[in-house]
């Protein structure tokens, strides 16, 4: 088995896009922005986070299911190019995990989910 170093790894890869994150004051755990990243055409984008959408999603995969249901269209599939892949952190801890990755088929998957998530019934309509 042969070890890699670091100088021997970095020097086995490419710097394929960069990106200058400005760090700016949190506020309540929020930094109100996220990073949008295209690995199809290497563009690196920040992208503001508004009032909507910390009040209707909070979290890591509260916020995923934000970026993803914006993200995809209704005939997106798991393996079209323009699928959405999202990473999200969170400082929910010990409730289910520190962070999420998500990915759906389609939109109605995630409608699914985000309904899940609310406590809504599966067609959409809040409890009693």
């Amino acid at each position: 088995m042969s070890l890699y170093t670091p100088a021997m790894i970095r020097e086995a890869h490419r710097v394929l896009a960069e990106y200058a994150y400005e760090l700016r004051p949190v506020g309540q755990g929020y930094a109100n922005r996220t990073l949008y990243v295209n690995v199809g055409d290497k563009t690196i984008l920040e992208k503001p986070v508004d009032d909507i959408m910390k009040s209707t999603f909070t979290g890591g995969k509260g916020f995923g299911l934000w970026l993803l249901w914006n993200g995809i269209k209704e005939d997106t599939l798991w393996d079209s190019p323009e699928n959405e892949l999202v990473i999200a952190a969170s400082g929910n801890r010990g409730k289910d995990g520190s962070g999420a990755s998500l990915a759906r088929r389609s939109k109605e998957k995630l409608v699914d989910a985000v309904n899940k998530r609310r406590g809504w019934t599966l067609d959409g309509e809040p409890p009693l």
